[in-house]
Order: structure tokens, then C-alpha cells, then sequence
């Protein structure tokens, strides 16, 4: 199971990650290292995963590949990543709060 089935798996059996992101619809947009992604946060889990920009996203992610990596598998925390600025997020604190299911 890759890690958006376990995310999208944890907001139908979690009612308090729903209640979360209720009424949530956010345009997210990855940068890793010369390559975009995107995708559509909602609040029943993750919508598409597409190559590609998207247009006016509510949140970037921009990181390199090794980053992501480690923060997958739990070698690297969030916060020190952000703290050494291993990963830059450009978000509302709104959406920060909300990504921090996603990013853990």
C-alpha cells in the first residue's frame, strides 16, 4: 500500500481526521528537485496524483528527493526539515495545520 491509500484509508476509518478536514478542498502542488506533482486534498483523502503543475495550488511543497525519502521513512522529522530548510512549504497556517496528517 503506497502511502496515499494509507492516508486515504486513515481518513475513512478515522471520524476524527474527517471532522478535520470537513469541507476541506485544497489544490496541492510538489516540487522535487526539477519535477512537479499535484493533487486535490479533500475531505475523503487524497484525489489524483498527476505529473505536472497545477494552476494557482493552495499549497507548494518544495523539496529534493533524498527529503522526501527520509521524511517517508521516518529517518528525517517534518520540523527538522523544515527547520534546516530541507522543505520549504508555501501555505496558509490553516493548511499547514491541516498537512500534518499527510506529512507525518
Amino acid at each position: 500500500m503506497n502511502t496515499i491509500e494509507r492516508f486515504n484509508e486513515k481518513c475513512r476509518e478515522d471520524e476524527k481526521l474527517r471532522k478535520e478536514l470537513k469541507d476541506v478542498n485544497r489544490k496541492v502542488q510538489i516540487e522535487i528537485d526539477d519535477r512537479k506533482y499535484h493533487f486535490v486534498l479533500q475531505a475523503d483523502g487524497i484525489k489524483g496524483f498527476d505529473e505536472g503543475s497545477i494552476e494557482y495550488p493552495d499549497v507548494t511543497i518544495v523539496s529534493d528527493k533524498e527529503t522526501i525519502y527520509g521524511l517517508m521513512k521516518k529517518e528525517i522529522s517534518v520540523f527538522k526539515a523544515y527547520a534546516t530548510g530541507k522543505i520549504k512549504i508555501k501555505a496558509s497556517l490553516m493548511d499547514l495545520l491541516r498537512l500534518k496528517e499527510f506529512l507525518k
